[in-house]
């Protein structure tokens, strides 16, 4: 809930964002009443709903196959339907940060999923835990440096901090502090 906290704060009125499934995602979508005329691309089933229950926001859910744990959808036919759509801001929620081996997800699906929507995004926002920093998970994504933000709790270790300032990535870990990087 802390990291969306802060993430909200990134998202301005009519926004085209896309939220990948997970649960700091899903909080998100619970503070967008907040705000006014968002268009939300998911394919998490219960952030597509917290999304269209406000009445000034819209909610599109990608198609596909259901994973019933994950309570979202991956496959062919959500990696056709992503490529057709393009978001301004793209929230991307990893479970993985590791200087050496980048961003990462458990699931190869989420992998694919936010491979095929990178190239249709304007600003790129990580979210991540900050004890999943120095870690790595299952299937990596990307770089670091694919961030233009990353948003994370408070007390990850300063070496990190200084680390993904000097890549020139802003770095949010509360709401009125914002550790660096370029404006």
């Amino acid at each position: 809930k802390e990291i969306a906290e802060i993430a909200i704060h990134i998202i301005e009125n009519g926004d085209v964002i896309m939220l990948t499934n997970g649960i700091i995602n899903y909080h998100i979508a619970k503070q967008l009443n907040k705000k006014k005329n968002i268009t939300v691309l998911t394919n998490d089933l219960m952030i597509s709903l917290e999304a269209a229950s406000s009445l000034s926001n819209k909610a599109v859910l990608l198609g596909g196959d259901v994973d019933f744990d994950s309570k979202a959808t991956f496959g062919a036919l959500t990696v056709l339907n992503i490529q057709k759509f393009f978001v301004n801001k793209l929230f991307i929620e990893v479970d993985g940060l590791d200087i050496d081996s980048g961003l990462s997800v458990a699931s190869m699906d989420k992998a694919n999923l936010i491979n095929s929507i990178l190239p249709n995004s304007e600003e790129k926002i990580n979210l991540c835990l900050g004890a999943n920093f120095n870690k790595t998970a299952f299937y990596n994504i990307s770089g670091i440096d694919i961030a233009g933000k990353i948003v994370t709790n408070p007390n990850i270790d300063d070496y990190y901090k200084q680390f993904i300032t000097e890549q020139g990535i802003q770095l949010y870990t509360s709401i009125n502090a914002f550790e660096g990087g370029n404006i």
